[in-house]
C-alpha cells in the first residue's frame, strides 16, 4: 500500500475514533489511544476515566495554570497535584469505583469543569488528557497578527507549491492551500470556525499540534510538513502536502 492510500485509510479510522468529539468525553488518538484529546467548552463537562492505580495528567494550554485551589467533590478518594504556574495536572484516584467532581479556574480566565470516575481495571488506561483551543482565544499559538507579517513571503509564484489535497470532511477543509517552504498558508470560508490543525508524521503516524497564526482570512502555519490533520468537534479532514509526500515516497 502506497503512501497517501496509508494516509486516507489512517485518516479514516482517526475520523472514527474521534465521532462525538464534541461531547466532551476526550477521545484517543489513533496512534495511541491512551493520549487522549478533547476540545476546551467552559459550557460543558469534561468526562475523565481514571484507572486505579494509575496516574491521568491533564494538559492545559502552555502557560496557563490553575490560579485557586481546586473544587472537589469526593476529596479523600483523590489525589490532585498541580505544580506552581504549571500547565498540568496529575489526577489518581485513590479508592476503586470512585466518581467525583473537578472545578478549577486558571490565569486565561477559562473555568473547567470535569467529572472523575475511577475504574478499577483497564487494558489501556488514559495517561493523558489535552486540550485543544479555538485560536480565536488562544495566545501565541493561532493569535492575529499584522497581515503583512508573513503573507508577502508568498509573493513569488515560482517559489509557491500549491499541490495539496484533502480527505475527510468537507464541512472543515481549507479552500485553499499553499507553502513556500519555509510556511504554509490555509485559507478557510469566510465566517467558518478554524479547526485544531495537527501535523502527522509520516513514519511514526503521530501527530503533533503546529504554531500557527491568523492573518486576516489566513492561517499562516510555521513550517512545512506532508500531511495535516484537521479537528473541529466530531469532523476530521486529513491534508495531504501531495509533493512532500512524493519526496518522502523518492520521487513515486
Amino acid at each position: 500500500m502506497n503512501t497517501t492510500h496509508l494516509s486516507i485509510v489512517v485518516c479514516f479510522l482517526a475520523s472514527l475514533s474521534l465521532q462525538g468529539l464534541a461531547g466532551q468525553t476526550p477521545k484517543g488518538l489513533f496512534t495511541d489511544n491512551r493520549i487522549k484529546i478533547v476540545s476546551y467548552d467552559e459550557d460543558n463537562v469534561v468526562h475523565v476515566n481514571t484507572t486505579f492505580g494509575f496516574a491521568t495528567t491533564i494538559e492545559l494550554q502552555k502557560g496557563e495554570y490553575i490560579t485557586e485551589n481546586p473544587g472537589i467533590g469526593k476529596g479523600a478518594g483523590w489525589e490532585i497535584a498541580s505544580p506552581d504556574y504549571s500547565n498540568f495536572i496529575v489526577v489518581k484516584p485513590k479508592v476503586e469505583n470512585n466518581t467525583t467532581n473537578l472545578n478549577f479556574t486558571t490565569n486565561k480566565g477559562r473555568n473547567y469543569t470535569f467529572l472523575l470516575t475511577a475504574n478499577t481495571q483497564s487494558s489501556r488506561p488514559t495517561f493523558r488528557v489535552r486540550f485543544l483551543y479555538s485560536p480565536l482565544n488562544m495566545s501565541g499559538i493561532g493569535s492575529r497578527q499584522p497581515s503583512y507579517d508573513l503573507i508577502h513571503h508568498f509573493g513569488n509564484p515560482d517559489e509557491i507549491n500549491t499541490s495539496y489535497s484533502f480527505w475527510g470532511d468537507k464541512t472543515i477543509a481549507p479552500v485553499m492551500a499553499k507553502d513556500n517552504g519555509n510556511f504554509t498558508l490555509l485559507r478557510f470560508k469566510k465566517g467558518s470556525p478554524i479547526p485544531a490543525i495537527l501535523a502527522v508524521d509520516l513514519k511514526s503516524r503521530r501527530e503533533s499540534l503546529v504554531n500557527y497564526r491568523l492573518q486576516g482570512n489566513y492561517v499562516v502555519i510555521e513550517g512545512v510538513y506532508p500531511q495535516y490533520t484537521l479537528r473541529l468537534g466530531a469532523h476530521v479532514t486529513c491534508l495531504f502536502n501531495d509533493l512532500a509526500i512524493k519526496e518522502w515516497r523518492g520521487g513515486r
